[in-house]
């Protein structure tokens, strides 16, 4: 039996899934037998002492595994037999991606990796961590490249291949003479209508799209405040590629695997309306077992928006929003502090313009085909399905992301400019590699790519092969199922950026993509506190439940300790928590709580503090409306209880007064420092931090100060960071990050 390949990749938010899918084709174009599949999948692949398996894994989280790798991960770190006995002795290689800045850096890979050598597993290549805040693209080329080199050199590891091909092995190392000119590829996919036709000029221009199907691309000074989306030309260092006289080490092109046929006759109209909703082009799944549809990220659920609030005000820094849906049929029975998916298109601002950029009508329909579908799991679209263009780059295609570096080569291929190939080659060498990451620091999206290099024209066979597909964006509930399971809240922050660097040395905005299309669709006032009423509109937003929610309320909570800390909208999953408890307090009945509740609740004296940060009281603390409320105290004779609904409220404001700035100073304060070090001590206490990587890393810093203040039991550094480490193990120090 010939050697064969199991990658095997947990994925978040889609980084770790493109390195497997990337990784896989190279494989197969090299006629290695290779198979792709989710690490919870694990059961269906096949384990041989002939296969290696490259295991492909991000952190999410707080150190925790992606929700479709957490069943394997689960398994192998309980030692259960069943996946040990598939992986004992079998050849293996990892690859963790995560944030240095994170406590636990990469820590679903370092636990695989360690259990993997406990079982006996043979570990054939070095284990990588990509590190996000660093240097996640030289780190995980670095790794593959040895992968490569390893399946191509497997006879030295016992194992034999099929024939690898080797006649592209000197273009993947080096172009030579690059730089005294570049031979123009005469491929039959570049269309002649588009070579000679330059769609940008140097003016800012402008979309109207004021007629269903029609758009025209008008200069800045026809159309006054009607701005749309002005592409930017993108800067690179020019001197350091002119020092450049030899390529090295220049990625391989990808091979092209699918063909593109005209379909006519789609049936369905298109509409360039805002309000223009997704397409339920994925079959909807039944559950075998119970006959209801199961919601996923590729079946959405389309829940109907009921309200939206504006909750800062005109003149904060952030806009932030809280929207209400209603998810009836949806049957979710959700907890307080679970969180869901939001798919969102991409907008027209930028659709349009690409569209005509690359030649193409929106309203033409495509059918994707190809005889190797082993390579096509990354697809945006489906095989073999008919797809207008609007409705691909409108709904599937991730125009915003930054192109990767075999994306840049492909795009090379395509220009007909000597300056353009040479500047999209030298950003796919080694000696490119800080040009490439100026190249993201610039938040770049294929239009900008397009607009920079004009004389690229590529066919849209080339970008669908080589382009990702729109990620979901995840939100916390901010509501309680006591008050409607049927409904819903969540908040935003209306989320922009700044591209840096560009070549006329302005700063230029861009929208976030879920926020910036929620931002433009719900047409809100931007009143303060003012709710609007969407009961008499149709307008609906596309979700679906996250399968594994980790950030939540422990069994019998009113019995235990509760610390709670956030800045902005991080206090979303906690509104959650204590309106769950007020409103059990306030109308519970007999029976809501357990007896094993209500023992516990006789016997200890449980309390719940939540520590919250905000720019200012005025512009944007958003639990302003809760403030009083949650200092009352409850009696529910019904259930036998009294109790406040937060024993502490703390709130800083770190823009406006003389008191402490962040979530972090009034912690350490004295009479704050002593309560919390004698909870942290406490069995039944129970930490959940929701925030920014920096306020977490703050809020961390914090907790291991108070352990370490002066008292008979204080903690050295090393024991205060080990406690805390035990508290994490134990899921009662629990922390939802984000970038």
């Amino acid at each position: 039996m010939s050697l064969r390949i199991n990658i095997l990749y947990g994925s978040q938010n889609g980084t770790a899934r493109n390195i497997a899918e990337t990784l896989e084709k190279d494989l197969l174009n090299e006629n290695v037998p290779a198979s792709l599949m989710e690490l919870n999948n694990y059961k269906k692949a096949q384990f041989t002492d002939k296969t290696i398996n490259f295991i492909i894994i991000s952190t999410t989280g707080d150190g925790e595994p992606p929700d479709n790798s957490i069943d394997f991960y689960n398994d192998l770190i309980s030692g259960k037999k069943e996946v040990c006995s598939l992986l004992k002795n079998k050849k293996y290689g990892i690859l963790g991606l995560g944030d240095s800045y994170f406590t636990y850096f990469c820590k679903p890979a370092k636990d695989i990796d360690l259990k993997l050598q406990e079982i006996s597993s043979v570990k054939i290549v070095e284990t990588a961590y990509g590190d996000d805040a660093k240097n996640l693209d030289e780190i995980v080329e670095n790794w593959v490249k040895e992968v490569k080199n390893i399946v191509k050199n497997s006879s030295k590891i016992g194992l034999e291949t099929d024939s690898i091909s080797t006649n592209s092995s000197v273009e993947e190392e080096k172009i030579t003479n690059i730089m005294e000119g570049i031979e123009i590829t005469n491929d039959d996919n570049i269309s002649e209508s588009t070579n000679s036709i330059d769609y940008f000029s140097e003016d800012s221009y402008t979309l109207s799209s004021n007629d269903v199907g029609e758009y025209v691309i008008k200069a800045e000074n026809e159309i006054e405040n009607d701005l749309e989306y002005v592409p930017v030309k993108l800067s690179f260092d020019k001197e350091l590629l002119s020092q450049i006289t030899q390529l090295k080490h220049v990625i391989k092109k990808p091979i092209s695997y699918l063909t593109i046929t005209s379909a006519s006759n789609l049936y369905r109209s298109i509409s360039y309306s805002k309000s223009q909703q997704i397409f339920p082009l994925i079959p909807k799944k039944l559950n075998s077992d119970n006959n209801i549809l199961q919601y996923s990220e590729n079946n959405p659920f389309s829940a109907k928006v009921l309200s939206t609030q504006c909750l800062t005000s005109k003149d904060a820094l952030k806009k932030t929003v809280q929207v209400t849906l209603d998810i009836t049929g949806l049957n979710w029975k959700y907890q307080s502090g679970y969180a869901f998916g939001i798919i969102a298109p991409n907008s027209d601002k930028m659709v349009l313009p690409l569209l005509k950029r690359l030649g193409l009508d929106p309203e033409d329909g495509f059918r994707a085909t190809t005889t190797k579908e082993a390579l096509c799991s990354g697809l945006p679209v489906i095989l073999n399905k008919c797809y207008t263009y609007y409705e691909a780059f409108k709904y599937f295609i991730n125009i915003n992301a930054i192109p990767k570096k075999a994306f840049l080569r492909v795009l090379a291929e395509y220009c007909t400019d000597i300056e353009d190939k040479k500047q999209l080659y030298f950003l796919c060498s080694s000696q490119g590699a800080s040009s490439y990451r100026n190249l993201k620091a610039q938040y770049a999206s294929l239009l900008d790519i397009l607009y920079t290099f004009k004389s690229c024209h590529p066919p849209f066979v080339a970008i669908l092969e080589n382009s990702t597909r729109i990620s979901p964006r995840y939100y916390s509930i901010s509501s309680s199922p006591l008050q409607n399971s049927n409904l819903i809240s969540f908040m935003f922050n209306v989320h922009h950026y700044i591209m840096q660097n560009s070549e006329d040395g302005k700063y230029h905005q861009r929208d976030g993509l879920c926020t910036g299309w929620l931002d433009e669709m719900l047409e809100y006032p931007i009143i303060q506190d003012c709710i609007v009423n969407f009961r008499c509109k149709s307008v609906n937003i596309p979700i679906f439940p996250k399968i594994v929610n980790t950030f939540v309320l422990p069994p019998n909570p009113l019995s235990k300790n509760i610390i709670m800390v956030g800045a902005g909208t991080g206090v979303s999953p906690f509104i959650s928590f204590i309106e769950y408890k007020r409103q059990l307090l306030e109308d519970g009945q007999k029976g809501d709580i357990s007896e094993e509740e209500r023992v516990k609740l006789a016997e200890a004296s449980a309390s719940w503090q939540l520590f919250y940060g905000c720019r200012s009281n005025r512009k944007d603390c958003l639990i302003k409306d809760y403030n009083t409320l949650w200092r009352q105290t409850i009696t529910n004779k019904n259930i036998g209880i009294t109790m406040p609904i937060l024993d502490r409220l703390e709130i800083t404001t770190s823009r406006e007064g003389n008191g402490p700035k962040y979530v972090q100073d009034i912690m350490i304060k004295p009479e704050n420092s002593n309560n919390l070090r004698t909870l942290l001590k406490k069995r039944n206490t129970y930490i959940y931090v929701c925030g920014n990587k920096a306020m977490c890393k703050g809020i961390h810093e914090a907790f291991s100060m108070i352990l370490q203040q002066t008292t008979e039991e204080a903690m050295s550094n090393i024991e205060a960071q080990e406690y805390l480490e035990i508290l994490s193990k134990e899921k009662r120090y629990l922390r939802d990050i984000w970038g």
